[in-house]
């Protein structure tokens, strides 16, 4: 992709950035919890679980908005632009395109499952109960490691996402930190 088009699509990347931040503090209060349940409150116990809540309410909907049809921080979005109006990058645009209608089926069950029960379609009283918390290692990694794939071969390189506390503690790494990829997705033919 040129700069042209990199910019035009520019809040994808954001959308990814706010994705793996999300996910890093999920995964490392989920990691933290039982330690500090030992020492904390049961009202300590519910602020964290509906912090948790949250972030998890976070994540489902990022990983919807990278499959928005009408946004340009997802990567429908950009994988129709190239197939339609990009000519240069209709080859890019058709492979990513079969991408994302592998990615678009792995989250149809997971868009049912957390987003219709924990934030759209449901009435207050049928709230499920504030312990369900998704599956992180199960339930997120796979598809977040996908889109992070497609992202990357229509940027045509790896991304860099960081975050930086001050000047006293280190960059996080939040694409490195959060998950090592395994899966690399090779979109150029």
């Amino acid at each position: 992709m040129d700069e042209k088009l990199k910019n035009t699509f520019s809040p994808i990347k954001s959308e990814m950035y706010q994705l793996l931040l999300t996910c890093y503090c999920y995964e490392k209060k989920m990691k933290n919890l039982p330690g500090r349940l030992r020492h904390e409150s049961r009202i300590f116990l519910l602020e964290e679980i509906t912090s948790l809540r949250h972030l998890a309410n976070g994540v489902i909907l990022h990983i919807c908005n990278l499959d928005d049809d009408g946004s340009k921080g997802s990567i429908r979005a950009i994988t129709g632009h190239m197939t339609k109006e990009a000519r240069e990058y209709i080859k890019l645009g058709e492979k990513s395109n079969q991408l994302m209608k592998e990615y678009r089926t792995k989250i149809n069950s997971f868009k049912t499952k957390h987003r219709n029960s924990f934030i759209a379609h449901r009435k207050g009283e049928d709230y499920p109960n504030p312990f369900d918390l998704p599956d992180y290692s199960k339930e997120f990694k796979e598809i977040i490691r996908m889109a992070l794939s497609i992202l990357e071969g229509l940027w045509g390189r790896p991304l860099e996402f960081f975050f930086e506390l001050g000047s006293q503690e280190p960059t996080i790494d939040l694409r490195r930190s959060w998950v090592l990829l395994k899966l690399r997705i090779s979109i150029e033919s």
